[in-house]
């Protein structure tokens, strides 16, 4: 029988791997492509240009989050939101201790609905207020919230922030319109 080593967010960090980590044990990481990425710098430039005017919080790519320890869970949502109240020492180079208060994740046709439910589920179970799944396949966002009720929205319907970002909003045709 083979044994696995566990290793601790401060040892992942440390060694500078860029893979997240489920229950002490490293996860791959794969690059993304074109679409994922114009969707993360639209929302982040969306999200961004709303934290300075309201200044509620910091949203940010791939931030490392703390969600369990002892076995250690750090996971590097596309988008991170930590709401100004909960925000610790932003010069500190260590993981954010702690759900993010909204994790966005943009699909990549190699993720598993499994997996992608699986990681949903950490989120919630951590303390995030708000997940929100973006599938450029099908052009939707899908809101989740503790609790396990959820919302898709396509087209002109409305996606806003909720009691986690109140007074952001964004309509998905916007958000899926790809620019030559």
């Amino acid at each position: 029988m083979a044994t696995t080593t566990l290793i601790t967010a401060e040892e992942l960090l440390a060694s500078g791997d860029r893979r997240e980590l489920v229950r002490g044990e490293l996860v791959d990481y794969m690059p993304v492509g074109k679409v994922h990425v114009f969707l993360v710098t639209r929302l982040l430039l969306w999200l961004g240009n709303f934290l300075e005017k309201s200044r509620l919080g910091f949203a940010g790519p791939e931030l490392g989050v703390v969600l369990s320890r002892d076995p250690d869970t750090v996971l590097g949502p596309d988008i991170a939101f930590i709401a100004k109240s909960r925000m610790t020492d932003p010069s500190s180079p260590k993981y954010f201790e702690g759900a993010p208060d909204l994790a966005v994740e943009v699909l990549s046709p190699r993720d598993l609905a499994s997996e992608v439910q699986e990681k949903t589920h950490q989120y919630l179970k951590a303390g995030t207020r708000q997940v929100w799944i973006v599938d450029p396949k099908t052009e939707t966002v899908t809101v989740h919230l503790p609790g396990g009720s959820s919302q898709s929205y396509s087209a002109d319907s409305v996606v806003d922030g909720g009691d986690v970002l109140p007074g952001f909003s964004f309509r998905p045709a916007d958000l899926f319109h790809y620019e030559e």
